[in-house]
């Protein structure tokens, strides 16, 4: 009689106490000989997919451009200055800096937003549509659908590298969790409820997040792969469609967790969700809803005040404050990354002294984790502070000098930081004559995991600089006010610090840097370049701008370029995509730049520089349909930019995969026309006026300093804060 051997699939989705799949409905069709077949249509991923799909172009008849409507009341703040990259006004602008003939190279900043609306419409569905389960399912998901302990073993490993995930479910925690499912399933009365929907969901994302680890280890060709056999036994088609069914199986649990809380593993579960979606290839504002759902529940448990922990063992106060400065870091990260205000009102927290722990000695074990932690700490009670005094809705501004004034207290508090950190990791500007022996240290590091943490405080240390830096010079302004003053310290450590991301950014080995990291990483240097390249744009002539125009066609050659083409690969293209979607605007952009630069200065950059031209013009030859105009599509103010107040130009007023059911069974302007903007500045509406009683941000004795601040009258009547007229707007100060 034959025997009947398991496949790599059937082990995966076999649980111990289940039946033995049958012979012809339990197997897949063995590799490698069965071509690999396709995600179903109706897969979640289906729309992300042929969002690059170059054999055809599906997009166009999905596309509808009378959605604004759907999407016009996503609000953006004025914290988040690339939100208006693609608005109406920014394009304008852009339009009319370039020749008539040109103008057709601003069509994708116009058509992109609605293929990338229209793509996450599939994913939105899933959490807004039901999903259909018989008792038996239910009761399946209730008891939880995971595979053989072994390949726990393995995703437990690579958990383990996950920094970023880790700090919010250490691996030991997560481990008990699966010790106790595997016990129960073991015993002979099982218990059908001995996890929680919470601690289900915090075990399902960590599956989901270790096959997209394990897959990018796989696609960069690295020797770490054979130090996973069991998983490495699955094709990427089987890992991506087993992922998918793990992801939807957290949703599920997600749906009974987010009226009612579980307590602690809700909050460290939501959170979970809400880096899974920020490191993947989701490109999507529900991070906002998910970050604000988990401060909620965690208030509810009083988490952020000492007083309720006052009877808690030592360890348990530190399990709570670590889930809570998560909280607090991911809800500043949100606000500033997505344009939301923020939830937590640091009035209102009282955990400071264990926040701002003394750093433990060299030779503790936790030294580095608790040292990235105070610095990251810090870091975020003054980006709070800087949302409270420089894009509150309730600060008033009377002067451009005041805002001066404010920036200038916030990088005072910036640099105070920089000094109290160690000074083998300190940030330091790309012109610092140490800057190279940080890049050094970087480059040799033996600790690649911890290297992408270190990064990650550098590169949000100074975006935060170049945000803020920004705002004297980009905000309509009196020029007849007396007290104006002029801007080029705050212009040069903004475009500074611009650099520097870019230069920080370069020193990531490409190859082996996780996409989970870049994923997460990749919003500062996006924002880092359109910042140079508007600074390009609007000084066409400045001795800078070849420098900066060298630095940023490196970044994107060999940076975006390298890593966002590992989206060429359909059944790899979902890891890639965010990687690649920022890759795609940056040319679109940057050949626009280049292009003005050429006919303002009369050079030649894109002409002769063949190999540059190629990589600009990629995205026209590989998807021309970026370069089409789709209807209505030259009205997308509603679906980037819904920022309060007026916006004022100065030139300008199907069938289902075997694969899936297998795993369900387990389941500006230039110098020259500087007068011309000016007269029209005069005529835009006042900026909103007034911070008073300013003084210094002291991250370490916050609650004394907001005792003392006077705010105003919070029932006075309210201007909004008035937003640049457009990304590329400069006033010339």
């Amino acid at each position: 009689m034959q025997t009947w051997t398991p496949t790599p699939m059937d082990l995966l989705c076999w649980n111990r106490g289940q039946k033995r799949p049958s012979r012809l409905s339990g197997r897949l069709q063995s590799r490698p000989a069965a071509p690999r077949p396709k995600l179903p249509h109706n897969s979640i991923f289906h729309e992300y997919n042929s969002l690059l799909d170059v054999a055809q172009d599906t997009h166009s008849n999905e596309v509808n451009c009378e959605r604004k409507l759907a999407i016009a009341s996503q609000y953006k703040g004025p914290q988040i200055g690339f939100s208006i990259l693609l608005s109406e006004q920014s394009i304008n602008y852009v339009k009319s800096k370039l020749a008539p003939e040109h103008h057709r190279l601003v069509i994708p900043m116009q058509t992109i937003p609605m293929y990338l609306y229209a793509s996450k419409k599939a994913f939105h569905s899933i959490w807004s549509e039901p999903q259909i389960q018989t008792a038996e399912s239910i009761a399946k998901l209730r008891a939880g659908c995971f595979p053989e302990e072994a390949f726990i073993d393995e995703i437990l490993r690579l958990f383990h590298s996950l920094y970023f995930a880790n700090f919010i479910c250490s691996v030991d925690y997560v481990r008990s969790l699966f010790d106790k499912y595997y016990a129960n399933k073991a015993s002979s009365q099982p218990d059908p409820k001995v996890l929680s929907y919470s601690e289900l969901m915090i075990m399902s994302l960590v599956m989901v997040m270790c096959v997209t680890a394990y897959v990018d280890i796989k696609n960069s060709a690295s020797s770490s792969e054979q130090n996973y056999p069991k998983i490495s036994q699955f094709s990427l088609t089987e890992l991506v469609a087993f992922q998918e069914s793990v992801f939807k199986n957290a949703l599920f649990y997600y749906h009974r967790i987010c009226t009612v809380s579980e307590g602690l593993a809700t909050i460290q579960a939501l959170i979970l969700m809400a880096i899974h979606l920020e490191t993947s290839w989701v490109i999507s504002d529900l991070n906002f809803s998910l970050t604000s759902m988990a401060v909620r529940y965690a208030q509810d448990m009083g988490l952020h005040r000492l007083d309720s922990a006052g009877n808690l063992s030592p360890e348990e106060k530190e399990n709570r404050a670590r889930v809570w400065r998560a909280c607090q870091h991911f809800d500043i990260e949100v606000c500033y990354r997505s344009g939301k205000p923020p939830s937590v009102n640091l009035l209102d927290v009282s955990l400071d002294n264990l926040l701002f722990q003394e750093t433990p000695a060299a030779t503790s074990p936790n030294f580095e984790q608790q040292t990235l932690c105070n610095e990251y700490d810090k870091l975020a009670y003054i980006r709070c502070y800087t949302y409270m005094k420089l894009f509150s809705a309730q600060i008033k501004y009377d002067s451009l000098s005041n805002i001066q004034e404010v920036v200038s207290t916030i990088n005072a508090d910036m640099v105070r930081l920089a000094e109290s950190t160690n000074h083998v990791i300190r940030p330091r500007f790309f012109n610092d004559p140490n800057f190279d022996t940080l890049l050094e240290l970087f480059t040799n590091s033996t600790k690649p995991a911890h290297t992408e943490m270190v990064i990650g405080i550098h590169l949000t240390f100074f975006n935060h600089m170049m945000t803020v830096n920004r705002v004297p010079w980009a905000v309509a302004s009196d020029t007849n006010d007396p007290s104006t003053h002029e801007n080029s310290k705050f212009r040069r450590l903004s475009l500074d610090s611009a650099r520097t991301i870019l230069h920080l950014i370069r020193t990531l080995e490409h190859s082996s840097t996780s996409i989970l990291s870049f994923n997460w990483l990749v919003t500062y240097p996006f924002s880092a370049i359109t910042n140079l390249l508007s600074n390009c744009l609007n000084y066409p002539d400045d001795p800078e701008v070849l420098k900066d125009l060298s630095l940023l066609i490196d970044v994107s050659l060999n940076t975006f370029g390298k890593i966002g083409s590992r989206a060429e690969e359909e059944t790899n293209r979902l890891f890639y995509i965010r990687v690649r979607m920022a890759d795609i605007l940056i040319k679109v952009i940057m050949r626009v730049v280049i292009t003005i630069v050429d006919q303002t200065c009369g050079t030649n950059i894109l002409t002769s520089n063949p190999t540059l031209l190629e990589h600009l013009q990629m995205v026209e030859k590989k998807y021309p349909r970026f370069y089409r105009p789709l209807k209505g599509s030259n009205n997308i103010q509603h679906y980037v930019s819904t920022h309060p107040g007026n916006h004022v130009s100065p030139s300008n007023s199907s069938s289902k995969s075997p694969y899936i059911d297998g795993i369900n069974k387990v389941s500006p302007t230039n110098t020259s026309s500087m007068a011309s903007m000016n007269s029209e500045v005069e005529q835009a509406p006042p900026f909103s006026p007034g911070l008073s009683a300013l003084e210094a941000i002291d991250f370490l004795e916050f609650g004394d300093k907001l005792e003392t601040s006077a705010y105003g009258n919070p029932f006075m009547d309210n201007e909004d804060y008035v937003s640049l007229p457009n990304f590329f707007f400069d006033n010339g100060l």
